[in-house]
């Protein structure tokens, strides 16, 4: 048939308006959530101006660190007398937070009564803005530790790669909770010494599933997943009963190891213990099935979760369906978002990407490109990185 027949250009009109209700849909959606957004902050505006003109000051002071408007709250100690340990403990906390560390400390450094829970939380907040050096030297000047601060002091140490001054602080310690151990099991994970963890684990006292979690995640997280799955089914005869983080960090682990056969028999457990409906296992599900080439019980797990609105719970779905070179599937998934008003993020992006590329499909390619400028990713290096694979030019 000449290219140019009536019937070619008919089936070629039909393709653009398959893509341009594709595009209305998508476009529809981002609309929606912008105006809903900008009546969100009209509102917030007025509500904050009723609250700033009434007389109860301390009302307000609470109202404004709870709801992150620092500077407003700050207004409190100019009004009556010094707040008392409670609320300035909140200041400094909600200080530390914006990274505000040296409006932290002028009020500290002011505070005529200081408790432990006030110096703890400076201590830190030191650490969560940078400032390891200051952290030691204010938990050196305490004239009181509790087992608190000693294992705020050890967090700060391993976070900051310390590990050595960690260990020799973790055996000064007077008194030793179980948050201590977990804290630096997870210390010696996090910086790479899994034999120091796991020799440290069957030293401890006492352990909870916090701990078992802990250490079925680190396994797996440095990447012995068989190891991982060993430990969780050596803590199921213990009597311990698993959170749903534990049969996340099972169910990811047998994803990794591609244990078809543990994984369907996790799968079951959740569903006796009735976990079925918790967004942080349907995720590790969904991506467990795809892993397994198993893309119809990704859906039937993603089907089962009464909660679709979670975003990570449809990109899953998505790159599942994306990492099984079903490129279709994942697309009308992509699309399905919008339809039920979730908006995508950076990984929804990459894959629904991704899918366009291996299909050479340049239409739909140029509406994700506009969704993404919609929605202020058109920056995200990965999102732009798609782009340009699949020919656009995003800017």
């Amino acid at each position: 048939m000449p290219p140019n027949s009536p019937d070619t250009n008919g089936i070629t009109m039909i393709k653009k308006l398959k893509v341009s209700q594709w595009s209305s849909d998508i476009s529809r959606t981002i609309c929606t959530k912008v105006a809903l957004a900008q009546s969100s902050k009209c509102l917030t505006t007025i509500t904050n101006h009723v609250k700033q003109t009434t007389p109860a000051y301390i009302p307000i002071t609470s109202d404004h660190l709870k709801k992150q408007r620092t500077n407003e709250a700050l207004v409190f100690p100019n009004k009556v007398s010094f707040p008392d340990v409670y609320s300035c403990t909140k200041m400094i906390q909600r200080h530390v937070r914006n990274n505000r560390l040296n409006d932290a400390l002028k009020l500290f450094d002011e505070m005529p009564v200081r408790d432990a829970v006030t110096w703890n939380s400076m201590i830190k907040g030191c650490f969560d803005c940078g400032d390891l050096k200051l952290g030691s030297k204010l938990f050196e000047e305490m004239p009181e530790r509790n087992v608190v601060s000693w294992t705020t002091m050890l967090n700060g140490l391993l976070i900051y790669k310390r590990t050595e001054a960690a260990e020799k602080l973790f055996l000064e310690m007077p008194l030793k909770d179980e948050a201590a151990w977990n804290s630096m099991i997870h210390g010696y994970f996090i910086n790479g010494r899994v034999e120091d963890a796991v020799r440290l684990f069957h030293e401890m006292p006492n352990r909870s599933i916090i701990t078992w979690t802990s250490m079925i995640s680190g396994l797996d997280l440095a990447g012995k997943s068989d190891d991982a799955l060993l430990l969780f089914n050596q803590m199921m005869p213990c009597g311990i009963r698993p959170t749903s983080f534990t049969f996340s960090s099972a169910i990811t682990a047998s994803a990794n190891a591609k244990d078809y056969h543990l994984g369907v028999k996790i799968h079951g457990q959740v569903i006796k213990l009735g976990y079925l409906s918790d967004t942080y296992i349907t995720s590790p599900l969904i991506t467990f099935y795809a892993h397994c080439n198993d893309t119809d019980s990704s859906s039937k797990a993603f089907n089962e979760n009464p909660q679709t609105s979670s975003v990570v719970v449809w990109t899953s779905l998505l790159t599942g369906y994306s990492l099984n070179s079903k490129h279709e599937k994942a697309l009308q998934v992509f699309s399905n978002m919008f339809r039920s008003n979730v908006l995508p993020n950076q990984s929804s992006f990459t894959s629904a990407l991704n899918s366009c590329c291996e299909m050479e499909d340049s239409n739909k390619g140029n509406v994700i490109n506009g969704a993404a400028i919609k929605l202020g990713l058109e920056s995200d290096m990965m999102c732009t990185e798609w782009l340009w694979d699949v020919g656009f030019n995003p800017f």
